[in-house]
């Protein structure tokens, strides 16, 4: 018997109960896609039974049969203000879940509900509280100290999701339940953990008025960061007082008598939403890559997802590296460099000094680093398309040149006022400067990369002292101990630091195959920790030539 004791003596997940359901809700599926079971037997998975075509239907969706906090029968809750997407509305779809599986078979979505997992998924908020983690997870949560896995749960935390936030909203609101033929009594919060891992690792956000809801078959499609076939697509712009796709009576209008809502739509589209009652979630197929028959088709959760986040929100990795690779934050991570000047700045400082970081990022010969014929000639990589402001060490050991302009800026005085009481402020001669610094650095690392002169020359050509700015190979050296510091100290957060690579793969390698939680949480700081430490070697080697 699950810990939670929902569905308690409830036949095991069926497909076919599923397939039923979903045939009378009027959910569309591509019949041929099948429903199969994982190759670890650890839940569902879907594979095309042929090649599939760019374009094809994977599945289309009425939003009258998702699950969300607006078509859920749970109780109106007093007191509870949810307007956007953010921690509250998923406490709350997790509690509208939990109604539903009380309701058991008298919920209208039963068909749906006895096809999900029946076990709480081991996310790592959860690993401290034996009857889930146990032993495993205990052990587990030390290893993702310092790591992504961490600073994803340091933002949760900030949204409202931490582990005290979870308990305290089931404590305010279990007692509004109502009592049903199944639980004549407040379930325990173990119930509501399993919701709430549900509701973390399997909803969609869907528009306006349903925020966030569960959307049955689409949820079955797992997650792959390195070739997805499919995203969910709907329409986001309803009416978020009633839901309607068309004008409604909530609406502005124009002088058509059309809301403004719709504007940004050609006319084409804006008539067939007006004269279509239609209003559904759609998969299509995006990518025909690997969609081959007998192979599985992936769904995306979204881009630039790193292990951290898959481990922290889904409760599981992809053991290679994805997304942005590790991350720092700008105020709290990289304050105990130049701790003084960073705090003092204030919103507009940083924005200028940001946008002259920028101007090095795009200028051409180093956005597009044309003279480098080898990545790993490299030392910085370029802004992340995602969001250029990102501090990052991508996965291939490259810092990014955002890491290395701020740092290259606040070190141009050694005096702890602000950075604008000490830097010359003009701004064509500091661009000019730090492009002749990134230049001459990845020259030098060229050089060192392939063990043979290339040159370079310090004293002439690449950075030129002049009297507004001296010294500036002194000013270059220190920016490379800032590096190097920086990373040891990410190094130094982490579980066991001192433990050797060969060490800790043994360690992992050798742990009982039920410990899943400490193979996912090693695997993430192994991967973190061998990165950080060949990038470290690359920096070193940079300051060992410079001095």
């Amino acid at each position: 018997m699950t810990s939670h004791g929902l569905l308690f003596n409830h036949p095991a997940p069926s497909r076919e109960v599923l397939k039923i359901w979903l045939d009378g809700q009027g959910i569309i599926y591509n019949e041929d896609l099948e429903i199969s079971e994982m190759e670890d037997g650890d839940g569902w998975r879907i594979i095309a039974k042929r090649d599939m075509d760019l374009g094809e239907l994977i599945c289309e969706i009425p939003k009258t049969s998702i699950l969300s906090h607006r078509t859920s029968s749970c109780p109106t809750l007093p007191d509870l203000e949810i307007g956007t997407l953010g921690g509250q509305t998923i406490l709350h779809l997790s509690l509208c879940l939990l109604h539903e599986f009380r309701l058991a078979e008298e919920s209208p979505f039963y068909g749906y509900l006895q096809s999900l997992p029946r076990e709480t998924i081991s996310l790592p908020i959860f690993w401290d509280i034996p009857e889930i983690g146990g032993e495993d997870g205990k052990k587990a949560k030390k290893w993702l100290n310092g790591t992504e896995a961490e600073r994803e749960l340091t933002i949760r935390d900030k949204e409202g999701l931490s582990l005290s936030d979870i308990q305290n909203f089931y404590e305010k609101y279990s007692t509004l339940l109502p009592n049903t033929s199944n639980h004549n009594k407040p379930s325990s919060i173990l119930s509501y953990y399993y919701c709430f891992s549900i509701i973390s690792t399997r909803a969609f956000m869907i528009d306006l008025y349903h925020l966030i809801a569960l959307c049955p078959f689409a949820d079955i499609l797992n997650h792959n960061s390195n070739y997805s076939n499919t995203s969910l697509s709907s329409d986001d712009f309803v009416c978020h007082l009633c839901g309607s796709l068309k004008t409604c009576k909530h609406d502005f209008k124009n002088s058509n008598g059309i809301s403004f809502r719709l504007n940004h739509l050609n006319k084409k589209d804006i008539s067939k939403i007006e004269n279509d009652e239609k209003d559904t979630i759609e998969l299509k197929v995006e990518n025909i890559i690997n969609i081959k028959k007998n192979k599985e088709v992936w769904n995306s959760y979204g881009d630039g997802i790193n292990d951290g986040k898959l481990l922290v929100e889904w409760g599981f990795i992809n053991q290679e590296f994805s997304g942005e690779g590790l991350i720092w934050n700008f105020h709290q991570e990289l304050n105990f460099i130049y701790k003084n000047k960073i705090e003092n700045e204030n919103e507009i400082e940083i924005e200028e000094i940001s946008k002259l970081i920028d101007k090095v990022a795009q200028n051409k010969n180093l956005s597009n680093f044309d003279h480098y014929e080898d990545e790993n000639e490299r030392l910085l990589c370029e802004q992340s398309k995602l969001d250029k402001r990102l501090l990052n060490l991508d996965h291939d050991g490259k810092i990014s040149i955002n890491i290395f302009g701020w740092l290259w800026f606040y070190s141009s005085s050694s005096s702890e006022y602000p950075m604008s009481k000490n830097l010359d402020y003009n701004e064509e001669e500091n661009v000019k400067m730090l492009i002749k610094a990134v230049d001459l650095l990845e020259r030098i690392w060229s050089v060192i990369n392939h063990d043979h002169q290339v040159g370079v020359n310090i004293n002439e050509n690449n950075i030129q002292d002049d009297s507004k700015h001296p010294n500036q190979v002194n000013q270059l050296i220190r920016v490379v101990k800032q590096v190097i510091k920086m990373l040891r100290e990410r190094l130094s957060k982490m579980y066991q630091p001192e433990m050797n690579q060969d060490d800790l793969f043994d360690l992992r390698d050798s742990l009982d195959p039920k410990d899943k939680n400490q193979y996912m949480a090693m695997t993430l700081s192994i991967n973190e920790r061998v990165l950080l430490r060949s990038t470290l070697n690359k920096w070193e080697d940079v300051l060992a030539y410079l001095e």
